[in-house]
């Protein structure tokens, strides 16, 4: 049984998330839930920036008010791990990534392709 648990798991890239949502590790609804999250992120950022104006300068005692505010909303934490919503969006960003790197990878073959079909041109020419 060990050994089935340290076997890897194969996944296609564009099939990340469907299979998260299929093997119940994240739910259909997380993206409402991070809608949700970025809300509550939003109003604590809030927070922290009007209680930072307040002031001209920041010394210690603010730090302990900051961190205060900070301790208050570690529920975003919370929201966040529950029903493993952070892999929904984790999972996201990799696909965004790895398209990305696609387009990257895919510009640059072509440039260098571009490049070696003008120097023989260039040297057909001369």
């Amino acid at each position: 049984y060990q050994s089935i648990q340290n076997l890897p798991i194969d996944i296609q890239t564009s099939n990340l998330l469907d299979w998260l949502v299929d093997w119940r590790h994240c739910t259909l609804k997380w993206q409402s839930a991070v809608m949700t999250i970025k809300e509550k992120i939003n109003a604590a950022i809030q927070d922290i920036y009007s209680y930072i104006v307040a002031f001209a300068g920041i010394h210690y005692c603010h730090c302990l008010g900051i961190i205060e505010i900070l301790k208050r909303n570690r529920k975003i934490v919370f929201l966040y791990e529950k029903d493993h919503v952070y892999l929904g969006k984790q999972s996201l960003n990799y696909l965004r990534q790895f398209f990305k790197m696609l387009k990257l990878h895919h510009l640059l073959t072509n440039g260098s392709f571009a490049v070696s079909r003008c120097r023989q041109i260039e040297n057909s020419n001369s």
